[in-house]
């Protein structure tokens, strides 16, 4: 039985599928590309996200997400610690929460997030 996190999220979180990257930082260099890997999200609010992934990443670490949405003109750039990960499946899902963000990528999750649910 895997024990997944429990409820203590500071901000209502939508479901919502969107393209991302992302890279564990610390990780060895990968000298055949970027190291970056291609996910979707699970759900997103103004605190965090939470991806696929394909293996474990522990908690803790600080993950750099690349993540495309629809309100945004580029792609938004952010830090993230690792709160959680938990085997689903094949695959893993890990709760990501922001540390770091522009204040206009932060608008454009805000506006993200009203677009797709009453909560604001």
């Amino acid at each position: 039985m895997v024990d997944m996190p429990q409820n203590k999220r500071e901000f209502t979180r939508i479901n919502a599928e969107a393209h991302a990257i992302y890279k564990v930082l610390g990780d060895p260099i990968d000298l055949s590309g970027t190291g970056y890997l291609k996910t979707t999200t699970k759900n997103i609010s103004k605190g965090g996200l939470c991806i696929s992934a394909p293996r474990k990443i522990a908690k803790g670490y600080i993950v750099k997400v690349g993540l495309e949405l629809d309100t945004a003109e580029k792609p938004i750039n952010a830090f993230c610690e690792v709160k959680w990960c938990a085997k689903t499946g094949s695959e893993f899902e890990a709760g990501l929460k922001f540390l770091s963000l522009e204040e206009k990528d932060m608008e454009n999750i805000r506006e993200y997030i009203a677009g797709n649910t009453n909560i604001h």
